[in-house]
């Protein structure tokens, strides 16, 4: 039984990436639209990872 063959070039114009997304949406890199969508993803991320361990911490005074 032979493998399927992947067409490598066809795939590449046919799939989009996310930083063609972001361009697209919010513009090219650098640009002032896309360094605030950049910085508000970065607040939003950090706040996220913060909110974590202080979930467990309340979880653990609360018993």
């Amino acid at each position: 039984m032979e493998r399927m063959k992947i067409n490598l070039d066809k795939l590449n114009k046919e799939t989009h990436s996310a930083n063609a997304y972001l361009d697209q949406k919010f513009g090219k890199q650098g640009t002032p639209t896309r360094e605030e969508f950049s910085a508000k993803a970065l607040s939003f991320y950090y706040g996220e990872l913060v909110k974590k361990p202080e979930e467990k911490l309340n979880k653990k005074n609360s018993l």
